[in-house]
């Protein structure tokens, strides 16, 4: 391997204007109806069950690795299973938020089927608010041995990540290295405002933790190597070659040989893995690819842009995030306001925000003024909102897009979000 195939990776991202697209993943806890608890692997109604259910129903086909079923393809969608049986549809790349909409309700039904034929119900969590790291039903997938084994050595919360929370994430192409920059600086910086905009996770193993995105503090303790703010967002250009160089030096999880994970997690870097450092092995090509899906920024080069936040929340909430992040990243003079927004910050008070709205969402203290976050989320609403319009004058969107934004409005109008709305929920109910 050479400079250039490591480098490679990014141009396959890069469309014209009128070509970009918008995906969206979402995640949510498939748990049994009697106990709350999430599923096993196997069983009458485990999570391979399910998995034949969507196959026999729906269409979807079986896609296996060392011999077991571990994801569903139909078309370019994808169905797979995070490390403790987080049930993950990832959607088609779309044109427009209305397919994005459609694709969601198509998939709420086929989960309506699925509750419908088994004692199984689906909680659209950040995090499983009963169960402990101790009672997760760990899924076979043959990456996450390395990973469970790995976790722990970098965190205290790593495998509470692994095997308990649930995000939602846009997905939205770039059109050039410049472009690529951009992006990643303003999504980066602002994302402690969207993490607040969409917290869903106060509850952990049957307390209330006293945060609002229980998930999001789980990240802060999981793995600083690979995960949340890299200081070279803040501190370089941000182009190919910074990325780049930051994911060279994250330690390696695995390589794949002849079909098969070798675990190399703590042995050495992937610029090590180049240099022939590492156990003896040599990078290829392939390497490169599956390392770059083992690190977890808060946005992340697949090599379109992966944002990555949120707590997954309720149905009408994931469309409004996919809308969000449309507005504010397609449209130039939308992002250039929603950076002016965070951009004097310096880079311990954009960690130490991300860290605040962990506990405090819209009520997290602004870095050098008075008040709170929940004027710079309002305005991003209306920054996004402008941006989609602008967007659907010049053909790139429908009319009225910013509809979707609607459910974002009532949170910042009230100061509620939906990890408060369910705490005073669950307060008044009965004892």
């Amino acid at each position: 391997m050479n400079r250039n195939d490591l480098l490679d990776l990014f141009p396959a991202g890069e469309r014209k204007k009128e070509d970009r697209r918008i995906g969206a993943e979402y995640e949510k806890l498939l748990v049994d109806r009697k106990t709350g608890l999430s599923l096993p692997w196997s069983g009458k109604y485990g999570i391979e069950a399910v998995l034949k259910f969507f196959c026999d129903h729906f269409g979807w086909e079986p896609y296996e690795d060392e011999g077991i079923i571990i994801a569903l393809r139909r078309g370019i969608q994808s169905i797979t299973l995070e490390p403790g049986g987080q049930f993950e549809m990832s959607g088609s790349p779309h044109l427009t938020l209305s397919e994005v909409e459609a694709e969601l309700k198509n998939h709420q039904e086929e989960l309506f089927a699925l509750r419908d034929s088994m004692p199984i119900d689906v909680h659209w969590l950040g995090i499983n608010p009963k169960q402990g790291i101790s009672q997760v039903n760990w899924m076979p997938k043959p990456r996450y041995r390395t990973m469970r084994r790995y976790m722990p050595l970098k965190g205290k919360l790593g495998l509470a990540m692994m095997g308990l929370t649930c995000t939602v994430q846009s997905n939205l192409d770039i059109t050039g290295e410049a472009d690529f920059a951009k992006k990643m600086k303003m999504g980066t910086g602002i994302g402690p405002l969207v993490t607040a905009l969409f917290a869903n996770s106060w509850q952990f193993e049957g307390q209330d933790t006293g945060f609002q995105s229980f998930r999001a503090h789980v990240w802060h303790h999981t793995d600083p190597d690979r995960s949340g703010m890299p200081r070279f967002v803040f501190d370089t250009d941000c182009g190919y070659e910074d990325y780049v160089n930051w994911a060279l030096d994250v330690p390696l999880y695995f390589v794949k040989r002849e079909g098969k994970y070798v675990d190399l997690a703590g042995k050495g870097t992937f610029r090590d893995l180049m240099a022939g450092r590492v156990s003896g092995h040599h990078a290829r090509p392939e390497d490169w690819k599956l390392h770059m899906s083992t690190v977890f920024p808060d946005v992340r080069a697949r090599p379109f842009l992966e944002f990555r936040q949120a707590d997954v929340v309720p149905p009408e909430g994931i469309v409004a995030l996919s809308a969000l992040w449309k507005g504010i990243v397609y449209d130039d003079d939308a992002c250039d306001a929603a950076w002016a927004l965070v951009k004097k910050q310096s880079y311990d008070q954009h960690l130490q925000l991300s860290r605040d709205v962990a506990k405090d969402a819209l009520g997290a203290s602004r870095p050098n003024a008075l008040g709170t976050i929940l004027p710079l989320c309002k305005e991003l609403l209306d920054i996004s909102a402008e941006g989609l319009r602008r967007e659907a004058n010049a053909g790139r969107g429908d009319l009225h897009d910013d509809r979707h934004l609607a459910v974002l409005y009532e949170i910042v109008q009230s100061g509620e979000t939906f990890a408060t709305r369910s705490r005073n929920a669950a307060s008044s109910k009965p004892k």
